[in-house]
């Protein structure tokens, strides 16, 4: 019976051991997984922080450039010239792009507007000086009318391109990219 008792003193030490030992894993697999964590978590803030400092300093950089008029010292004469000919270029490769399109760039927010358009679309700013050409009536997925002189405008504009008219409520324009709406039948 001695030996049996031994058997099973050794069987229970043998287990509180393991139990034990699985707890100090268990524990310490958790502290990992905390401390990956909050590792990742600040890694990420960082990356944030990071990001809104290269922001300002883009901005700063666009601030000295725009109040210098493109002329300051030798030191930054050279990058001022870079910024010249990549603005030269994309007005070009703008231009291409307009005339493949048959559309403009509105001068005031830099959007994509019909060619005939008066007003854009987006802004309500003046495109251009002539008026546009006769429109359509038909209604389309894409196109729908300016309540105000009924010229064709895209189903999502927010000022009619040829009047300038607001076409929705100002409380009802939401920037939403299309893929982003998901429509639900209205309940009764």
């Amino acid at each position: 019976m001695a030996d049996m008792s031994n058997f099973f003193d050794k069987v229970k030490e043998s287990a509180a051991n393991a139990a034990a030992a699985t707890g100090k894993a268990v524990k310490g697999a958790s502290n990992s997984a905390k401390k990956m964590a909050e590792t990742a978590k600040l890694k990420h803030e960082i990356s944030g922080l990071e990001d809104k400092t290269a922001g300002v300093f883009r901005e700063i950089g666009e601030l000295f450039y725009t109040r210098s008029n493109g002329e300051a010292d030798e030191a930054y004469a050279e990058l001022f010239a870079k910024v010249a000919e990549t603005r030269k270029e994309i007005e070009q490769k703008q231009a291409e792009l307009s005339q493949l399109e048959n559309s403009a760039t509105c001068p005031a927010c830099g959007k994509r507007v019909k060619s005939s358009a008066v007003f854009c679309s987006y802004c309500g700013a003046k495109v251009k000086q002539e008026e546009p050409a006769e429109e359509s009536v038909a209604e389309t997925p894409d196109k729908s009318h300016c309540p105000a002189c009924g010229a064709e405008t895209v189903a999502d504009a927010v000022f009619c391109p040829a009047c300038g008219a607001r076409m929705t409520p100002a409380e009802d324009v939401v920037d939403v990219p299309k893929e982003d709406v998901t429509v639900e039948p209205a309940k009764e």
